[in-house]
């Protein structure tokens, strides 16, 4: 399998968007800069300008009505940044994983690392990836896309689920927002 800077987008996407602390901050965003806006409309309010007024008014809504996507196309511009520049050396190299009883096998061109089965806190599967987070607060992706491995990546990750009892997340539909 090789991982692509698209690959680390995805989960730093998914990760942001269920995180309290990411969510929280984009909401207040969006409220503190339309506020900021109504606030100059009222300051305006009694003047004999009634374009600064106007202006401002509409400021604040169109700012409430299209943050949102500005929030989405920044956050996804910031990871974008922070991936390329600190995942650039691990983009299209050989990285292997493995199922073996209890532990999980993987190894890249850095080296080999084994994961025990029961340091596994969760599953979570989206349309094209799953996550394994482990008890660190890391997670290994694996793509589903993946020909022949992917699927039976695939296959072994339900095993596991099924035989340990490891909570597992599906939201097939999840996306950025």
């Amino acid at each position: 399998m090789k991982y692509t800077e698209n690959d680390y987008l995805t989960y730093q996407l998914y990760t942001a968007s269920k995180s309290p602390l990411v969510t929280k901050s984009r909401k207040k965003q969006r409220i503190l800069v339309t506020f900021t806006f109504l606030a100059f409309g009222l300051l305006f309010l009694s003047s004999d300008n009634p374009f600064l007024r106007n202006y401002f008014f509409i400021l604040a809504v169109i700012t409430f009505l299209a943050y949102p996507a500005y929030s989405k196309w920044r956050y996804k511009n910031h990871y974008r940044t922070h991936i390329r520049h600190n995942y650039k050396n691990k983009f299209d190299t050989d990285a292997a994983i493995q199922f073996s009883g209890d532990v999980i096998l993987m190894s890249d061109k850095t080296g080999e690392s084994t994961i025990k089965v029961s340091e596994i806190e969760e599953v979570n599967e989206i349309a094209d990836y799953i996550y394994i987070k482990i008890s660190t607060g890391t997670s290994q992706i694996i793509r589903k896309d993946e020909s022949a491995e992917g699927g039976e990546l695939e296959k072994a990750v339900k095993k596991l689920i099924e035989q340990k009892g490891i909570r597992h997340n599906l939201e097939l539909d999840w996306a950025w927002k």
